[in-house]
């Protein structure tokens, strides 16, 4: 069985109705006002504890596909961290987005002119328009939201306009660019249903800054460094910076640190051409320098298989 959810219209235009009722109301618990796609299904929350998440897209080409890589992988990971706190367990921490169909945890698929919605079942498919707004990064935000089981809480096709007792979230409003408290009280009952032994872990799992790191493909004996940066390293005015070393050395006051260029949706950054021979060394150190002080985070370098 397939269910099929439909992107908040910012006109009251007409639209796919979600679920009709929020599961708190229907279990008698009257502060839960989030609402899941159907009990039981926990779409892409079964698939969190891979280190690796994998996303397949098609209807792009080769180099259409960057801007949907960080659109991606930023919007997963977003997803991904409101878990973390919920469990000791390492969750995901990258994503490996294929221009190929081998059976991803999640499909992708781009055409212009469609009506952004998402299919959940066993595998969710996520169905966005091409430019404008279906192909925007907080529609995508909305659709992974279905993908990660949580239900529309909007109502007549108008962003924004939460059907009663629901209060403002990315699964309401597409104005948001990260999930809401609303959104991760759903997740919450997700994760709960999908591991129902997990305890919770460390309340500071969810850093205030995230910085992932991972290698681009070999061009010419070098690699790009890529960095998805969430929460507030999105934020405008900060610097990020790279020192090729442990996070000891890095943050000893002699060390040497290199600015990435930013790029990309909500602020990744890169370091272009590392040689060969950095990568094979494995270790370097992020370090997100903001207002208050600075962010770091070791980082152990693969190259991309």
């Amino acid at each position: 069985m397939r269910i099929k959810l439909l992107v908040i219209a910012m006109l009251a235009t007409a639209c796919g109705q979600g679920p009709k009722a929020a599961v708190g109301a229907q279990q008698g618990v009257a502060e839960l006002k989030y609402i899941l796609v159907q009990e039981g299904i926990t779409g892409l929350v079964a698939q969190v504890k891979k280190p690796t998440m994998s996303a397949c897209i098609t209807g792009i080409t080769t180099a259409e596909k960057k801007d949907w890589d960080d659109k991606i992988k930023s919007i997963v990971i977003k997803w991904v961290d409101t878990m973390r706190p919920m469990t000791s367990d390492s969750l995901t921490s990258a994503v490996d987005v294929s221009l190929d169909n081998r059976g991803c945890d999640v499909d992708i698929t781009v055409q212009e002119g469609v009506w952004a919605n998402t299919e959940i079942g066993q595998r969710p498919t996520v169905n966005m328009g091409a430019s404008g707004y279906m192909a925007g990064y907080n529609t995508m935000l909305h659709e992974f939201g279905h993908a990660f089981a949580l239900g529309d809480t909007y109502q007549n096709g108008q962003s924004g306009n939460c059907q009663p007792g629901q209060p403002q979230a990315v699964m309401c409003n597409t104005s948001f660019d990260t999930p809401q408290g609303d959104d991760i009280k759903g997740i919450a009952k997700l994760f709960k249903e999908q591991f129902p032994d997990d305890k919770p872990g460390d309340p500071n799992a969810a850093a205030k800054y995230k910085l992932y790191a991972g290698l681009g493909k070999e061009t010419s004996g070098a690699f790009d460094l890529k960095f998805a940066l969430t929460g507030d390293a999105e934020k405008a005015g900060g610097k990020l910076e790279v020192c090729k070393d442990t996070l000891a050395n890095c943050k000893a006051a002699a060390a040497t640190w290199t600015e990435a260029a930013r790029e990309g949706a909500k602020g990744d950054a890169v370091i272009f051409g590392l040689a060969a021979q950095t990568v094979a060394a494995g270790q370097m150190t992020i370090r997100y320098k903001f207002d208050q002080g600075a962010a770091y985070q070791a980082v152990e370098l693969k190259p991309a298989t």
